[in-house]
């Protein structure tokens, strides 16, 4: 069997995805991929490496995409994160006001920094659901879900992205999803 990589996803471009391995390499994969957030881990089957204006490069095949505390843990960064630094707050605001595209990139600059912000994944939902960007909405309240149901407190976030999927499941039609994340939303906010 082939050796495999895990790279953690720091940065989502059009044809590859910016990361960190889980020995602490920066790495840029070769491969346009959806649905895959910040914080994803991936792991590849290294095929071809190179450098490219100073950048290591890696292409391969991709064995499997999900998310992986250890693997966030073991890349060096802290997961979950439940505070909110001042760019996530200033995303908020900017939410607030309406300028989603200043709020995009605030979060997804602080998401490139600390992919296990579980307020900046609830967040980034919120935006993303509101300008009908479904699916990929799902994908940043799915890892605010699997990174709030890991942390100690159970922060509100948790409790605003199981809130956001259930909604966008019901406007879907699978009320049955929308019901599991009302009755989960409902057993912790007890």
């Amino acid at each position: 069997m082939a050796e495999t990589i895990q790279i953690i996803a720091l940065r989502i471009l059009p044809t590859a995805v910016r990361g960190r391995s889980t020995e602490g390499e920066a790495l840029t994969y070769r491969r346009s991929l959806a649905g895959i957030v910040p914080g994803a881990c991936l792991t590849v089957t290294p095929e071809r490496r190179w450098t490219f204006r100073r950048t290591e490069m890696i292409g391969g095949v991709l064995c499997h995409a999900g998310f992986s505390l250890g693997a966030l843990t073991a890349a060096g960064f802290a997961a979950p994160l439940t505070t909110t630094d001042e760019r996530v707050r200033a995303a908020l605001a900017e939410m607030s006001a309406g300028q989603w595209l200043e709020a995009r990139g605030l979060l997804l600059d602080a998401l490139e920094e600390e992919p296990g912000g579980i307020v900046a994944h609830a967040a980034m939902g919120d935006l993303l659901a509101e300008l009908e960007h479904r699916r990929d909405a799902l994908c940043h309240y799915t890892a605010a879900i699997r990174l709030g149901l890991a942390a100690p407190d159970r922060p509100g976030a948790l409790l605003r992205a199981l809130t956001g999927r259930a909604r966008i499941h019901a406007a879907e039609g699978r009320d049955d999803l929308a019901a599991r994340d009302t009755d989960q939303r409902d057993r912790l906010a007890v």
